[in-house]
């Protein structure tokens, strides 16, 4: 499979007191169905310099749209 096969993009950014939503859009261009096992996302720093060491902080996922658990061959989804 090819990378360019899926597609993952932030669509909109909310806050509502101490949380973040994020409104994702996965887009399978693969002749097969893409089971989404787990969503892990990354807070990350970098300084300027490009030979700088890069913090990594993992963000804790509260909530996963059912909806975003299969998306099939040749659609996209937003979650």
């Amino acid at each position: 499979s090819k990378t360019e096969d899926i597609e993952l993009s932030v669509n909109g950014i909310y806050a509502a007191r101490d949380k973040v939503f994020l409104l994702l859009r996965i887009v399978n261009k693969s002749a097969i169905a893409y089971d989404v096992q787990s969503v892990q996302l990354y807070l990350s720093a970098r300084q300027r310099s490009k030979r700088s060491p890069v913090q990594e902080t993992s963000l804790d996922v509260v909530h996963k749209s059912n909806e975003f658990e299969s998306v099939t061959a040749g659609a996209s989804q937003y979650s």
